[in-house]
């Protein structure tokens, strides 16, 4: 079945319009602390502003777990601090527990107000950004053509990417989260 699904795949014309070439510049090597268990470090972006949804959404905020490769992901109305962190903590925080080490390229001065109630220690983050090419592209073959339902796509796109193998760990996260 596997090799149907890739056959149909390279077939879908919508999927080969959409995928972007995934070529970026190689930067610097940093060392990086081993992490040993999900959700100890996490990568956290914000990505829009997007056309405003039919449910009054206009910025996705991304959450991936360093370990898993495991995203999570929430469609919000605005970027503010207080529903930035709103959504880091139920979807998050009460899911997944407070992450040790929060990564993120979103300004310090706006992370330290979102997170001033949370203890993480706040870093940037290269993780996240990739995911969020990754999420776009998948986003962008399921849309209609007025872009009003983004959102409404976003749990089937996640279901897509968690049963993806990822190259780096070579397992899907979902076997790495649930075995």
């Amino acid at each position: 079945m596997l090799s149907e699904v890739a056959k149909w795949v390279v077939s879908c014309k919508a999927c080969q319009q959409q995928k972007a070439p995934q070529q970026g510049k190689n930067g610097p090597l940093q060392s990086i602390l081993v992490v040993t268990r999900p959700f100890e470090r996490v990568g956290m972006d914000l990505m829009g502003p997007f056309q405003e949804s039919d449910s009054g959404n206009k910025w996705i905020l991304i959450m991936i777990d360093y370990l898993t490769k495991w995203p999570v992901v929430v469609a919000l109305p605005d970027k503010r601090a207080e529903t930035v962190a709103r959504a880091f903590v139920e979807q998050l925080v009460c899911n997944h527990g407070a992450p040790e080490c929060l990564l993120s390229d979103q300004g310090h001065k706006f992370l330290n107000k979102v997170l001033a109630s949370v203890n993480a220690n706040l870093h940037t983050d290269g993780l996240t950004k990739q995911f969020n090419s990754t999420l776009q592209n998948m986003l962008s073959m399921y849309v209609t053509e007025h872009q009003c339902d983004w959102d409404t796509y976003i749990p089937y796109v996640l279901a897509a990417y968690w049963c993806s193998v990822n190259k780096a760990t070579l397992k899907t996260p979902f076997y790495l989260m649930y075995g």
